[in-house]
């Protein structure tokens, strides 16, 4: 009985390293496809430059409504007050 299992056993790991050996050969032969990626650079560029062009004016024009709130300060600092409260309060 010892001797009978014990050549089931090599037989048994005989086989599992030649099934090993054929998948490791298969998964060896296969190649990947690469993946093409088709860039549109020109056209995000565009819409990016396109942004930040908007961007910039939103910013001056903020800036020119601080500016503007600044001299209102300082020519009529009650209108200013009342200006600073309706912004703050009413228009959330």
């Amino acid at each position: 009985m010892n001797v009978k299992n014990t050549l089931l056993l090599i037989i048994t790991i005989s086989l599992f390293t030649i099934f090993l050996y054929y998948i490791k050969k298969e998964i060896g032969s296969i190649k990947p496809t690469p993946i093409i990626y088709d860039i549109k650079s020109d056209s995000l560029n565009k819409h990016i430059d396109s942004l930040n062009q908007e961007l910039f004016q939103q910013q001056v024009i903020i800036g020119k409504y601080d500016i503007a709130l600044e001299m209102l300060k300082e020519q009529n600092p009650d209108a200013a007050a009342t200006f600073e409260t309706i912004l703050n309060t009413k228009t959330e």
